[in-house]
């Protein structure tokens, strides 16, 4: 949500910039036209750009968590019937499930949490 909030920011002071260089014309010139210009340009880009990495990489998340899931139901159903050759197996992926949750966790808390679906914070590593 921070990364919107800085986006609209970014483009709200293009628009201020832009609003103020028609009042103070004589003044400054025309150059804070041009940087409200430039501002509004690049919020709009980082704006579009944000949005459809959202529509890529949550959708990712979504399906890595059903991948976590699945990883830990099967890792359960082996402990039950007792197979000790399918552990030493599926060992290798509760690690690197281990490791993507801890990923997902650590970016959750950035200002790239609206990437990641906040259903990775309730899960719990694979033990």
């Amino acid at each position: 949500m921070l990364l919107f909030i800085i986006i609209a920011a970014v483009i709200l002071v293009g628009v201020l910039l832009l609003v103020l260089s028609n009042n103070l014309m004589d003044y400054y010139g025309d150059g804070l036209g041009a940087t409200g210009c430039i501002f509004i340009g690049v919020g709009c880009f980082a704006l579009a750009f944000s949005l459809c990495a959202f529509l890529i990489v949550c959708p990712q998340y979504i399906s890595e968590i059903q991948e976590f899931m699945a990883t830990e139901q099967t890792l359960e159903q082996i402990r039950l019937d007792d197979l000790t050759w399918e552990k030493a197996a599926i060992q290798t992926k509760v690690v690197e499930m281990n490791q993507w949750l801890a990923r997902a966790k650590y970016w959750n808390g950035t200002m790239f949490d609206i990437y990641i679906p906040d259903r990775v914070m309730e899960l719990e590593p694979i033990k």
